[in-house]
């Protein structure tokens, strides 16, 4: 139900992921970063755009958005792609643990009174079992401080974001976020 992650592509930033979907918009090829131990790098295959200023502009791009995270970029006209590497951030980032996205079951949620409704609290040590129920999500873990679990809600077709605590409750419309006090206060367990 996770994805394997390793362990060098936690280091990834959202903003280097945006970097690749960047230089494939620029190339219209597929961009991927791979592990050079202490960095990570990528190629930018520019076989389809072999004009000069073309190129030039892809590198400003480039070195605009990574700034001094860059190591250095290689051309390598002969192969017509540049070779970028880029130290990895220092910023220390919460784990992300995602889930492949399923229709969502609500037999895995703890059922609670009032009409009978199906609700899940978020904790980080349920985090499989909220996946089962939404359909989705990954579950963002800092180093201190609340999980927050993210999800797309597949009634209202928009992300959703719960706090460790609040409460996931199953509605005709979709998914609602409730905060804990507010769930006990009207809803009991079954």
């Amino acid at each position: 139900m996770t994805k394997s992650m390793e362990h060098w592509e936690s280091k990834l930033t959202p903003f280097d992921a945006e970097i690749a979907l960047m230089v494939e918009s620029l190339t219209g090829k597929e961009c991927k970063a791979k592990n050079g131990e202490n960095h990570y790098f990528f190629e930018v295959d520019y076989s389809d755009h072999v004009d000069p200023d073309y190129i030039q502009a892809i590198w400003q791009a480039i070195e605009g958005k990574v700034g001094n995270r860059l190591i250095e970029i290689t051309d390598m006209p002969d192969l017509k792609r540049l070779i970028v590497r880029v130290k990895f951030s220092k910023e220390k980032l919460p784990k992300l643990i995602q889930y492949e996205k399923t229709i969502p079951h609500l037999e895995v949620a703890d059922k609670f009174c009032q009409n009978v409704v199906w609700a899940l609290q978020v904790d980080r040590k349920r985090s499989e079992k909220i996946a089962a129920f939404v359909g989705s999500g990954e579950i963002e873990i800092p180093d201190e401080g609340e999980a927050t679990y993210h999800f797309v809600d597949p009634i209202a077709g928009i992300w959703k974001h719960a706090k460790e605590k609040d409460f996931i409750l199953h509605t005709p419309r979709g998914f609602q976020i409730i905060p804990e006090e507010d769930f006990k206060k009207n809803y009991m367990p079954a």
